[in-house]
């Protein structure tokens, strides 16, 4: 694999503890636990675990969030990802950048979600590049589906659905297909308060449902 060169202070750099361009595969599980872990969770353990009520939490109420995260119970997958939080704990880099060197600052939540949401954004921006060697600004089609269906049953008959042809994806489109995929949830949302169905809206035509989508998760 190529060794990276992360901006400094980027996630990545900052999660690669050891500082040679590469991520470990404990680091790369840390990573995956941040990304699917909701939000929601992060924000309910802050307002739980901040016990002077000012909107911040010190290292020790920080780690005591991330004991009670990953011993908290779900499915198997949910409590693997939780469990790999535990990088933290070994990652000083990581903790100094949250806390400082003598652990005296303070994290507000905000702030550890816009972590989360920059390194969001820099791995989409790895995957991209990645299928975007040349710096093209786009990928072929093929690539897209290949992408977006890497694990999903019945992948290989699905390929051979896609289309033969020269067609694109931008840069563009490839974050704004993710953010659709992290919005189903409100994107059924709008379709019931659309259709006035609870069961959502079984027949709408596709301009609508374009527009649905563009409402639930603000794209244009």
């Amino acid at each position: 694999p190529k060794r990276q060169e992360w901006a400094a202070e980027s996630p990545l750099a900052l999660i690669d503890a050891s500082g040679d361009g590469y991520i470990s595969f404990p680091e790369f599980l840390f990573c995956l636990a941040l990304l699917t872990i909701p939000p929601s969770d992060f924000e309910l353990a802050f307002r739980i675990f901040d016990s002077d009520g000012n909107g911040a939490i010190d290292a020790d109420e920080f780690d005591e969030a991330m004991e009670r995260m990953r011993g908290r119970s779900g499915s198997t997958k949910q409590k693997r990802f939780h469990g790999e939080l535990s990088v933290l704990e070994d990652n000083t880099k990581l903790m100094d950048y949250f806390f400082g060197v003598d652990r005296a600052s303070k994290l507000r939540v905000d702030q550890f979600t816009q972590f989360i949401h920059d390194l969001q954004t820099e791995v989409l921006m790895l995957e991209f590049r990645l299928l975007d060697p040349e710096g093209n600004g786009s990928i072929p089609l093929s690539d897209f589906v290949d992408a977006m269906l890497v694990g999903c049953s019945g992948l290989n008959a699905r390929k051979e659905q896609t289309p033969g042809n020269s067609a694109v994806v931008s840069k563009k489109e490839w974050f704004d297909f993710d953010r659709v995929l992290r919005s189903v949830d409100r994107i059924r949302q709008g379709l019931a308060i659309f259709s006035g169905q609870n069961s959502g809206c079984p027949h709408i035509a596709v301009d609508r449902l374009l527009h649905v989508v563009r409402a639930a998760c603000g794209i244009s």
